[in-house]
């Protein structure tokens, strides 16, 4: 074993397999790494777990052949020692000053949204961990237990899901980016960048939470693949694109599009990647529209009862969407192709695009 990997091992012994037990003495090898790292032997339940997560951490992004077993450990460990990182009790502040409570609660939720969240996440890895090794499995079937008795601790107190929702949503932001200047119907926030409600932002500024218009599989973001496993949610450049609309290198142009919803008409089409990436390169050729922060342009299709784009309207109150890119967008539109209408009469479609260069 590495040292590391001893060190962590021997901290996370006591807790997960004997609790309450006398810490095991560190190996001599653990010690000088210890030594190597400029870090200090702990007993403490709180200073063991923050040292064994530190020696999982580097076993982990090794590589290795521990490094299965350290994920798992460092997940199991997360999840036995949650309970003490929760803050659960505002009266235990002994105050009755309104600010410093409400301060308390915020700090609080910060706190318990950043635990739920790590844990949650460290067990999905490890439950998702691709590996050939059949000892393995029992690991993994241990991480799903857990994982199972989490879920149904969170869930049963609002607070804990509140603050979890707020993290989970901080972390996004974070991974994403600043929402795009624009209108209120523009880069409205909804994981998937499919049908949504155009309110959805003006929602999420009176704390009510966003939701998408309708209950159809989301259009994929870059590189248009199915929705990200919570592993990959918050990896490279993808969140932006999976949470403001795709972006499109070959023509510098963001492409959000906001659906009305039509429970008559399957409205994916009009959502599709060759959507998004007609207007993105109607912007892009459009001398006018490059001087445009964000473009809001409105488009009205009519479609017959076989799914067939008869007519398409478009406007903009923005003076820089020339005729020339209605046109060409009109035109881009004009191909889409939806499946039949459930009632079997014409029905009109609505959909919102913002567009700028980014």
């Amino acid at each position: 074993m590495s040292p590391a990997f001893q060190c962590g091992f021997t901290l996370a012994h006591a807790r997960l397999r004997a609790p309450g037990s006398a810490l095991a003495k560190p190996s001599a090898a653990c010690r000088t790494w210890l030594t190597e790292h400029e870090l200090t032997w702990a007993v403490e339940p709180g200073r063991a777990d923050a040292l064994a997560a530190t020696a999982f951490g580097e076993v982990i992004t090794t590589g290795s052949d521990e490094s299965d077993l350290a994920i798992a450990l460092f997940a199991l460990l997360l999840e036995a020692s949650l309970e003490q990182r929760l803050v659960l009790d505002a009266a235990a502040l002994g105050s009755n000053d309104p600010e410093l409570l409400r301060a308390y609660l915020s700090a609080a939720d910060q706190n318990n949204g950043m635990a739920l969240h790590g844990t949650l996440y460290t067990l999905h890895g490890c439950i998702e961990r691709r590996t050939q090794k059949p000892e393995f499995a029992a690991w993994r079937a241990l991480c799903s237990e857990r994982l199972g008795a989490v879920k149904a601790r969170v869930y049963k107190d609002p607070a804990l899901v509140r603050a979890l929702d707020t993290s989970r949503d901080a972390l996004r932001l974070t991974a994403a980016g600043e929402r795009p200047p624009g209108p209120a119907v523009c880069w409205a926030p909804c994981l998937g960048n499919g049908p949504r409600d155009a309110n959805a932002e003006a929602q999420r500024e009176q704390g009510k939470p966003s939701t998408c218009a309708r209950e159809t599989p989301a259009v994929p973001a870059a590189p248009w693949a199915a929705a990200p496993s919570l592993s990959e949610e918050f990896a490279g450049p993808w969140p932006r694109d999976h949470r403001y609309g795709p972006r499109f290198s070959e023509s510098n142009a963001r492409v959000s599009m906001t659906i009305d919803d039509q429970p008559d008409l399957d409205l994916r089409p009009l959502a599709s990647h060759d959507a998004h990436k007609a207007i993105a390169r109607c912007f892009a050729s459009d001398k006018s529209a490059a001087e445009a922060d964000t473009l809001v342009i409105e488009a009205e299709l009519s479609v017959d009862p076989t799914g067939q784009v008869k007519k398409v309207k478009m406007q903009s109150s923005d003076k820089l969407a020339s005729p020339t890119l209605l046109r060409c967008i009109r035109d881009a539109l004009q191909p889409t192709t939806f499946p039949c209408t459930r009632s079997g009469r014409a029905v009109r479609a609505h959909a919102t695009f913002c567009i700028r260069h980014e």
